[in-house]
């Protein structure tokens, strides 16, 4: 199974257009990654990392990277796992979505918060 990390967004300009474009030249170099946006991608990655721990389930994780769509740039990392027969996809589906990109940190509280005001 595989899963991803992705936080931390920055609009792409000047230079940095020609990120991720074949034969362009330009690398991940170019990409000045805030502090902020750092944070938040570990922050996700983290407890990704940290619910397939609670629940038994060991895993792989590559990155940080940068990851292009469009005219946009993401922090990516990718998280790979295999379920025992004891693990239910599920349960693992419902322990980690909403990740804390979309829905913050604590869960429940933040859920909650966002359905009521949204």
């Amino acid at each position: 199974m595989n899963t991803i990390a992705l936080a931390g967004t920055m609009r792409l300009g000047g230079a940095a257009l020609g990120f991720d474009v074949s034969g362009s030249g330009v690398g991940e170099e170019v990409l000045q990654w805030s502090d902020k946006n750092r944070q938040e991608q570990h922050c996700v990655e983290q407890y990704i990392t940290d619910s397939l721990s609670r629940m038994g389930i060991g895993f792989a994780c590559e990155g940080p990277r940068s990851a292009r769509a469009g005219d946009i740039v993401h922090l990516r990392s990718d998280i790979s796992f295999t379920l025992g027969d004891h693990h239910s996809l599920g349960r693992v589906v419902a322990e980690l979505h909403p990740t804390p990109a979309v829905c913050g940190i604590p869960k429940d509280a933040t859920r909650q918060f966002i359905e009521t005001v949204e």
